[in-house]
């Protein structure tokens, strides 16, 4: 790919090219987020700390090779891929003219990418909020809990400290590559913390997670809880979800050489049952 954009034109000069993975790796099937606790499906480190690596001609040479240790969250990309494509203010925006249900909560990050920045402007993530009024796989997945319960569950970072709500599944910490000669199926239903005591981490002198703070500071552990429950208010997926729509999906896919493309126009909502784009 690199080769292919340095050919065409130069096009790689102009490029920025960044690699990450969505969740941590499933530990149930060959994957290891060794030696962080949990994996895909929880949100304990193994599940949403991620590697993530920035290349492309566009990053400043002063930039490449060094190693960013600040808060960076995946939706971050809109707000800093919009800036740099000459939108304003796209992670701010107070009339949320963008289609968006909720105000967008994104922070351009090209500064401290490119090394203009010494620091990331995010100070706190919402890693999960959950307030739902029935059991889906987010909460509970082929009979293991991943997140209960599923109105009332979740965790925020804020700074160094993380907040984490509920009971939690993938407890537990897997060696290099998961199912190994140390696993037990047993392991796959450990579950740490709960609504009535949530756990409270410094995850940049912990970020194993193994000694939870929060009967040493309370303090810090109200505040943490306060922070989680300013969200309650805010919008949430709805518990009922969108009407299917598989057979338009079929339909723009065969349209377009097998590439499944956007179907709604501006003007449709989610539960539209036609018009394409």
């Amino acid at each position: 790919m690199t080769a292919a954009l340095k050919a065409n034109g130069g096009m790689w000069d102009n490029t920025l090219l960044i690699w990450t993975t969505d969740n941590g790796s499933p530990v149930q099937v060959a994957g290891s987020n060794a030696p962080l606790k949990g994996g895909k499906g929880s949100i304990w480190e193994g599940g949403v700390r991620v590697p993530a690596a920035i290349n492309g001609g566009l990053l400043p040479a002063s930039a490449r090779g060094t190693t960013l240790d600040g808060l960076v969250t995946i939706w971050d990309y809109y707000a800093t891929f919009l800036t740099l494509a000459g939108v304003a203010n796209p992670g701010g925006d107070p009339d949320n003219d963008r289609g968006s249900p909720a105000k967008p909560d994104s922070h351009n990050m090209w500064p401290y990418w490119s090394g203009a920045a010494p620091a990331s402007p995010r100070a706190e993530a919402v890693l999960d909020h959950l307030m739902y009024d029935q059991n889906f796989t987010a909460c509970v997945y082929a009979g293991r809990v991943q997140s209960v319960p599923c109105s009332g569950s979740g965790a925020i970072r804020a700074g160094d400290l993380k907040l984490i709500v509920g009971e939690i599944g993938f407890a537990e910490w897997y060696g290099h590559f998961s199912p190994n000669a140390s696993w037990t199926k047993n392991m796959s239903n450990y579950y740490g913390c709960s609504a009535a005591s949530p756990c409270l981490f410094n995850v940049t002198e912990d970020m194993n997670e193994t000694n939870d703070l929060s009967a040493a500071r309370p303090d810090d552990l109200a505040k943490m809880l306060a922070r989680y429950h300013a969200h309650d208010a805010e919008w949430h997926p709805p518990s009922d979800p969108p009407k299917d729509e598989q057979d338009l999906y079929c339909q723009v896919a065969l349209q377009n050489g097998g590439f499944a493309t956007p179907w709604h126009n501006s003007t449709s909502s989610s539960s539209s049952s036609s018009s394409s784009a």
